[in-house]
């Protein structure tokens, strides 16, 4: 345990949700995100923003899409760091359900895909990940 990473972390959201025709939704949120601790090199800013809708078109399905992005800023970078490790990440994701399918009475399927991209100032912290998830969920 290092106590050096202990510190406080103060995280803010907003968002706004509207219904469109009863089927679907659409909405959008913004954050900030401040971490202090006692390694100052561990402090840094981070805010963004997202967008996410919902529709059910049909057939028992139901699809959630959202994407997003956010910068963080650190305050202090570490001096042995050649460049800065400040990040802009952006990202989406999109669920597909079949809820008119229930497995074993209470579970519905779901297939999701996600990707995110993060660059930093050091070309070793920049990755890109993506994700597929095919699985049940407990419906009620």
């Amino acid at each position: 345990m290092n106590d050096n990473l202990d510190g406080r972390e103060i995280t803010a959201t907003l968002g706004v949700q509207r219904a469109i025709g009863g089927r679907a939704s659409i909405g959008a949120s913004v954050f900030g995100e401040r971490r202090t601790a006692d390694l100052i090199f561990e402090e840094y800013d981070r805010y963004g923003a997202s967008v996410f809708g919902t529709v059910e078109p049909g057939l028992g399905l139901w699809i959630r899409a959202s994407a997003f992005t956010s910068e963080r800023r650190f305050k202090t970078p570490n001096v042995l760091f050649a460049d800065n490790p400040n990040e802009t990440e952006i990202g989406g994701t999109l669920r597909i359900e079949k809820n008119d399918l229930f497995l074993a009475r209470r579970f519905i399927p779901y297939v999701e895909l996600s990707t995110r991209r993060v660059d930093s100032g050091i070309d070793a912290f920049s990755y890109t990940e993506n994700s597929v998830s095919v699985g049940v969920e407990k419906a009620f």
